[in-house]
């Protein structure tokens, strides 16, 4: 009898043991010494634990995301675990806090799934076969590919759900039998280190669905004990779920707040609007049952930054193991056994199989989402419920957990029922054969994370002491005011950083914040406050139109007093000058007010703004001026460009400000367009505030009576100003009219010759040519011939030049072949500023067939006026170069272009004058504003074929095509994504433009549009098409940015998971229009209140209240500045004003409940105990 107690003892001793040093072992293989376990979605508390408490305790409000946010996620829920890190971290540096978190959770796991198939689901096993099934059970749920995915990118809601689910279930089903206190107590104590999975609410709905549904299926399978304790069981039921929402409405109920008021914003935002679509599809794609038997998800489609601007497969040790032919076969095996120990507990009618069994489902179900065979169900849902919509776009983050967990269960009924068999029928050894078969080949299953790669290595990053210095810097500063990264060229809320010679660091949400007090505009934020992103897209056109004017107002407006420059983040895949290091230096060394603070170190800066007056979270502002207009996605505030502080009301309408719908095209309300124009409709009223910056005039050709030529300046109709030609030929003349080039060689008289921008105030510059001759290239470097897309260059490409009569022709095969001449070998330095090029081609000349390429700039610079190329020659032509194309590229052979008769053409300067355009004398009608479409700034895709190609580098079309239909092209993207590009390189900067796309989707997700500033080299316009399936035109504003020059649209049809991405573009026209002109124009007369304004610089949210003594105080409650909250007092502000945030309250009243939860469970005692 000893001995066989003795066994039992060392049995129930020896698997927990075993168990935990399997996953002992695993942390130890996962763990880099040096290292802070961080990146992805990450958080730190430990970097600054005073500020972090703050935040979570006082989590209704959160002060540092940006602008101010109403805590969209439960900040609140992650005080348990803080408790228990900070204790954590008395004993180990702050560099293995996280690490220890992780590997807490990966061993209380398994450990929580052994105890509950030990004690509840196995527990009428014998001694042997319940331990092998809860080994091999716990040992499921530590090495299968949920874990993988929840781990390898470890983020803490999800790693507390793993770690505490299992003992949630063990406790909460020892009470519903027993109704003993110290289960309930110790159900309580889990439930509060459990709130910390609520960080996303979501998962903590998820864990509440899953507890309702097994304490209702246990009440329905347990019929016989209801008969006589019905009433017991549904009272202990009900404290259960009760102890549940009670120990979490701390967090829960300043979270509705939250729900009700601003839980329809998310969507609003631009990273929402442009990935929740796209993240679906990519989870949808593996909603199928030969993933989710092994479940494999949307991770094994994801990749992380490897260095070297490239990226590589997230989970590439894993991909290439399940390749191996073995892996997955053991895999499905498993399943098999799942699916066995499923029924098998079913026949043996186990209490607990079908509480398991509609949990699995209910994880299956989401996972497969619109898959069949249910996802009709899952799509109605979407279609009819936002909220659905949005909280169930990673169905795998949410379900997957509770889904192992059945796994693991039923995996280890299986284990167990087949060690009690072979022990009855061959003895008591062969369980733990069973015990060794299971285990190795989970063991074989998981092998990469015994290698070290559980936990990603992309994870694993030293952080550079200089961020500790630059927090401490921070935390030793009590001014108030806001800090902004720089650079922003990018609106996503993800960063990478280059912190080693491989060219890696941190990479993903960001860090700053949890080291930083002061609040920090950083683009995470932009999904939790819609106003956070308005903050981003003036700072950023402030910063690349390189313009201190606006950048001051933007600091002024948005109380921004440090700029941080981190010259460690990098822009993978993209041109490194986006990050316009240089040019931000310059920018910021050339405002007086801005001074270099700090220098960390490794190009780590931190520059602070003096403003004239000092910033104040609290303040008062005398008559500020009232709008009744608010910005909504614009790139700056020309309201407080022109007025400064101003308030919402009733007053001055800006017509053109907030015009665009949430996927920034312009509202139809406001716009439209026909063949040759694109029409503003101006409400009646309106006029113009402050000067007219840049305004565009009509130039027509004329004569007079003697028969000489002259040119006529208009403005909606009216003429400006008229300049003489000096010719009385036409033939070969040229005129220059600010920056626009045009041959009125061939242009009727009273004909419009074109439209160009002017500005008023500054004059317009008229230049007139007059044709010189022409010269014939002489000679031909055909060593020049190379390929000249470099981002495709097919497996089977290749090109050649030959001489022909009077010319050449150029042979290319997928590709895009070129031959550049230098301009110096044709033409002598003392050339006019002005060049021709003319030529002929049987196959026809268009403005791909040749490009006057400015060799600084790598951008063409001609015109393509009737049959020539006219081109300005800035500099002297040893800066410039002929450039002759033969497109090849989605052409399935040899494309052969000829040129022939080449012909250069100088000019001489007859006429060079500046003319007066200002139009105060002009009776200015602005019922309607009309803005022409430019020949070289539109495309029909049909007739211009762009730079046609797959989206990713080096590789070939595949299944996907390109189709040419009658209105346009066709995009089929398939398994690869179809990019295509058109090129404007004659698109001045220095003025805005529309953008009018016509194109029709009919599957997948819609085109994606980026329009490249090609002298930043960053997307000035970066939107995803409408899912329209009509035809129709979208247009989009583009603000002025600077000086430069040149414009490149790439349109993507990206392809997310197995759908097909089906696109049609028809039309495209980049019109050039006077964005300042239009962006002023108001409606009503300007108006200052009288009255005085009490300014809290926090985000505008109802909670905030205004209090006089206890009392709310009897002041409108208004936005100031688009963002701010202001309360309009009668003339003067009164004294002891206490401002306060009323959600706030919620919280404490939740955690008046957390204490009597635990004191009542502390004293639980069941009336009735039989």
């Amino acid at each position: 009898m000893e001995t066989n107690l003795s066994k039992k003892k060392f049995v129930n001793i020896f698997f927990p043991v075993l168990l935990v040093a399997v996953s002992v072992f695993l942390c130890f293989r996962n763990y880099t010494p040096g290292t802070f376990l961080t990146g992805w979605d990450t958080l730190h508390p430990e970097f600054n634990y005073k500020v972090y408490w703050h935040r979570i305790i006082f989590g209704a409000w959160q002060s540092h995301q940006g602008l101010g946010a109403v805590a969209s996620q439960a900040h609140a829920s992650e005080i348990p675990r803080v408790i228990l890190i900070s204790l954590i971290n008395l004993f180990f540096s702050m560099d293995k806090v996280r690490y220890f978190y992780a590997f807490l959770m990966l061993i209380l796991g398994p450990l929580g799934i052994y105890f509950y198939l030990k004690k509840i689901i196995l527990e009428k096993f014998s001694e042997n076969a319940s331990s092998v099934g809860s080994f091999t059970g716990g040992l499921f749920y530590l090495l299968n590919l949920g874990t993988l995915q929840h781990f390898n990118v470890p983020l803490e809601m999800f790693l507390t759900h793993y770690g505490l689910l299992g003992w949630s279930f063990l406790f909460l089903t020892k009470f519903y039998l027993n109704g003993r206190r110290k289960d309930l107590f110790i159900f309580v104590l889990i439930s509060i280190f459990s709130t910390s999975q609520a960080h996303t609410p979501t998962l903590f709905y998820v864990y509440l669905m899953s507890i309702l549904i097994y304490l209702c299926s246990l009440i329905i399978t347990n019929k016989k004990e209801l008969q006589n304790k019905k009433r017991l069981f549904l009272t202990r039921s009900l404290i259960l779920f009760a102890v549940t929402l009670s120990v979490n409405l701390f967090w829960f109920l300043p979270h509705l707040y939250y729900a009700f008021s601003k839980g329809s914003e998310v969507s609003l935002s631009k990273i929402h609007h442009l990935f929740s679509d796209e993240a679906f599809l990519v989870n949808k794609k593996y909603g199928n049952i030969k993933d989710t038997a092994l479940l494999k998800n949307f991770l094994f489609n994801w990749g992380v930054y490897g260095g070297e601007n490239f990226f590589v497969d997230l989970l590439n040790p894993w991909i290439i193991h399940l390749r191996k032919p073995l892996v997955c076969v053991v895999g499905y095996i498993m399943f098999g056994f799942i699916l066995i120990g499923l029924i098998v507990s079913l026949v043996k009618k186990n209490r607990y199989s079908l509480s398991w069994l509609l949990l699995g489902l209910v994880g299956v179900f989401f996972i497969f989402n619109v898959n069949p065979p249910f996802g009709f169900i899952f799509q109605f849902l979407q279609n009819n419920i936002s909220l659905f919509k949005e909280v169930f776009r990673f169905p795998f983050t949410k379900f997957s957990t509770i889904l192992m967990v059945a796994y693991s269960i039923f995996f280890g009924y299986f284990a167990g029922f087949v060690s009690e068999f072979v022990q009855n029928k061959l003895g008591r050894v062969c369980p733990f054969i069973v015990l060794l078969v299971l285990s190795s080949s989970l063991i074989y299953f998981s092998f990469p994370a015994f290698n070290g790669d559980l936990i990603n290595k992309y994870m694993r990053v030293s952080i550079p002491n200089r961020y500790f210095e630059m927090f401490k810097y921070f935390d030793e500063q009590d001014e108030y005011g806001r800090v902004a990264e720089l650079p922003t060229h990018s609106f996503w809320g993800w960063v990478f950083h280059s912190w080693n010679s491989a060219g890696t660091g941190y990479q993903g949400a960001g860090f700053l914040w949890f080291g930083i007090k002061q609040p920090l505009l950083d683009r995470e934020f932009d999904r939790w406050n819609i106003l956070n992103e308005q903050p981003y897209r003036e700072l950023s056109t402030a910063v690349y139109s390189e313009d201190s004017v606006m950048l001051i107002n933007v600091l002024n407006k948005y109380k921004i007093r440090w700029l941080i420059v981190d010259k460690s983040v990098v822009a993978p895949g993209l041109d490194q000058k986006v990050l316009f290091y240089k040019e931000i230096e310059n920018l910021l060394s050339s405002i007086n007010n801005i001074t270099l603070e700090r220098d960390f170190g490794e190009g780590l800066l931190v520059y602070k703004y003096s403003p004239k007056t000092s910033f104040s979270r609290l303040e008062v502002i005398d008559k500020p001026f009232v709008t009744n207009s608010s910005l909504f996605k614009e790139y700056y505030d020309p309201i407080y460009s022109v007025h400064g502080n101003y308030v919402s009301g009733k007053g001055v309408e800006y017509p053109f400000l907030g015009v665009n719908h949430v996927d920034e095209n312009i509202s139809n309300d406001s716009i439209y367009s026909d063949e040759d124009f694109v029409y503003l409709k101006v409400p009646s009223g309106a006029s113009i505030v402050g000067e007219l910056p840049v305004v565009p005039v009509r130039v027509y050709l004329r004569s007079n009576d003697s028969g000489n030529y002259f040119v006529d300046i208009t403005f909606n109709g009216e003429s400006i100003n008229k300049v003489d030609l000096l010719v009385g030929d036409r033939s070969g003349v040229v005129i220059k009219i600010g920056t626009e080039v045009f041959d009125v060689s061939n242009v009727d008289v009273n004909s419009a010759i074109g439209d160009v921008f002017v500005s008023p105030s500054k004059g317009l510059e008229v230049t007139v040519y007059k044709s010189d001759g022409n010269v014939s290239p002489k000679k031909i470097s055909y060593s020049s011939l190379e390929n000249c897309d470099t981002m495709r260059s097919g497996y089977f490409s290749s090109y050649s030049v030959s001489m022909i009569d009077n010319g050449f022709k150029i042979t290319a095969k997928d590709t895009l072949a070129c031959l550049t001449v230098p301009l110096s070998d044709v033409l002598s330095s003392e050339t006019s500023s002005l060049v021709s090029v003319k030529l002929d081609s049987p196959t026809g000349v268009n403005a791909d067939s040749f490009c006057m390429l400015d060799d600084a700039t790598g951008l063409c610079v001609d015109f393509f006026e009737g049959d020539k190329f006219l081109s300005i020659i800035r500099e002297d032509v040893n800066s410039y170069s002929l450039r002759f194309f033969s497109d090849a590229r989605n052409e399935k052979g040899d494309v052969v272009k000829e040129f022939n008769n080449i012909k250069i053409g100088t000019y001489n300067s007859v006429l060079n004058t500046s003319v007066d355009v200002s139009l105060d004398n002009l009776n200015i009608d602005l019922s309607s504003l009309a803005f022409s479409k430019q020949k070289q700034f539109t495309v029909h895709p049909t007739e211009i074929p762009g730079n046609r190609r797959s989206c990713k580098r080096g590789v070939g079309l595949g299944d996907s095509n390109f189709i040419s239909s009658e209105k346009g092209l066709i995009f089929n993207s398939t398994k690869g994504s179809l990019c295509d590009s058109y090129e404007f390189p004659l698109a001045y900067h220095n003025t805005g433009y529309v953008l009018e796309v016509k194109a029709k989707h009919y599957s997948g997700v819609p085109l994606r549009l980026c329009l490249t500033n090609e002298y930043s080299k960053r997307c000035d316009l970066d939107v995803s098409l409408p899912s329209s399936n009509i035809d129709e035109s979208f247009f989009y504003f583009i603000p002025p940015m600077g000086d430069g020059v040149g414009y490149t649209l790439n349109v993507s049809n990206y392809v997310f998971g197995d759908t097909l991405s089906r696109n049609e573009l028809e039309y495209l026209s980049l019109v050039p229009v006077s964005y300042n002109l239009i962006k002023n124009i108001t409606v009503g007369n300007s108006t200052n209140s009288p009255d005085q304004t009490y300014v809290l610089n926090e985000a505008y949210d109802d909670g905030w209240l205004a209090l006089c003594g206890w009392k709310v105080c009897g002041a409108e409650h208004v936005k100031v500045n688009n963002w701010a909250n202001g309360w309009v007092f009668n003339r003067s502000v009164p004294s002891g004003i206490m401002i306060v945030f009323w959600p706030q309250i919620l919280g404490f009243v939740g955690f008046s409940f957390l204490v009597l939860v635990l004191l009542l469970s502390f004293r639980y005692k069941e009336k009735d105990s039989t």
